[in-house]
């Protein structure tokens, strides 16, 4: 990452005939590696606007070289909304809750491409224990749910004492009333017992006692994610 370097985006429209049409942006020097969701929305003075939420590193620096890159550093990801005005050409970024630490930002699928009131993160460890089974595992604590529009956090649940998992999946409940009826699944592993789970818990409620807990036969390793397909 080159700090002494702006970070740009390009904005394309959906049916461009060519890249002639991209509209460029530019803020302070950044990285993100994963966007939650985005969206087009009018201002109060009927301007244009791609609305963008992210996690967003300010300082990033990885040795991959070296065993456990993400030990030794407070990366610090912020969670962001990118504003572009399509209309006047300018951009800006807010930042929120600076001292919790996330990634893997994730919203209800259904909804992907337009306004999302909840978003899901995944936590980093505020601090890992000093210990090998620690360091080997070091990758999320657990989730908050936060509130696009009030920008508070509203629910918050830990994997667990000597557990660490990864970022959660939203799945719809059949005949949802809401963006957020639905469930929130993942895996978690211990690695005080060396054992990996299959848990789920209820998104609206952000109950901290899980609706579902399948002990697997074998570890699901650390960092393992992607999309459930069905």
């Amino acid at each position: 990452m080159n700090k002494n370097l702006p970070a740009r985006y390009g904005i394309l429209k959906r049916f461009s005939k060519n890249a002639s049409e991209i509209k460029w942006f530019e803020l302070p020097s950044h990285y993100v590696f994963h966007f939650g969701n985005a969206w087009e929305e009018k201002n109060d003075k009927g301007e244009d606007l791609i609305i963008l939420w992210g996690c967003r590193f300010d300082n990033l620096d990885i040795e991959f070289t070296i065993e456990h890159p993400f030990l030794g550093k407070n990366w610090n990801s912020k969670i962001t909304r990118f504003e572009f005005n399509l209309t006047t050409g300018k951009a800006k970024s807010d930042e929120y809750f600076t001292k919790r630490s996330t990634e893997f930002p994730f919203v209800n699928q259904d909804e992907l491409g337009y306004k999302t009131r909840y978003m899901y993160f995944a936590l980093d460890f505020d601090k890992v224990e000093d210990s090998q089974g620690a360091r080997d595992n070091v990758i999320h604590s657990g989730f908050i749910k936060v509130d696009t529009e009030t920008k508070k956090i509203i629910g918050e649940i830990p994997y667990g004492d000597k557990k660490s998992g990864g970022e959660v999946f939203f799945q719809p409940r059949d005949n949802a009333k809401s963006e957020d009826d639905g469930y929130l699944m993942t895996f978690v592993h211990s690695w005080e017992t060396d054992i990996s789970e299959f848990v789920m818990w209820d998104a609206k409620t952000m109950s901290k006692t899980p609706i579902l807990r399948a002990e697997l036969n074998q570890r699901v390793p650390n960092g393992f994610h992607g999309m459930f397909v069905h």
